[in-house]
């Protein structure tokens, strides 16, 4: 499977991916509005894992945030990568959201389907 490179704060939310992540990590990125949200987007990488049993689905999100550190007034940016394991029902919510919004087919494979009929 193929999932998308880039989610929003609004997948994020959805997905639970800050809820174990330490809150002087995201506070830099926490948006007012559900259109902030929706606009500030950052790269991920999505795998999936194999799962203890066929029901259950495991999927690790890894992602890299810009975290100020300095403390002062001049900010001092330096990034901190992310891993994010979540397991769930493979019919739960959060499978059908992960499915209809972040995996995305191939073109190749969809021409190659074509070429076949």
């Amino acid at each position: 499977m193929n999932y998308t490179n880039c989610i929003n704060l609004y997948d994020v939310e959805y997905l639970d991916l800050f809820d174990e992540l330490p809150y002087k990590y995201v506070k830099s990125i926490i948006c007012k509005t559900d259109e902030d949200k929706m606009e500030y987007d950052f790269e991920v990488d999505i795998e999936n894992l194999d799962a203890d049993n066929d029901w259950t689905c495991k999927t690790k999100f890894t992602f890299t945030l810009e975290i100020d550190i300095s403390g002062g007034s001049m900010p001092y940016m330096v990034d901190k990568k992310f891993e994010v394991i979540k397991e769930y029902n493979s019919s739960s919510p959060m499978a059908m959201y992960i499915c209809e919004n972040l995996y995305e087919e191939e073109e190749e494979e969809e021409e190659e389907e074509e070429e076949d009929q």
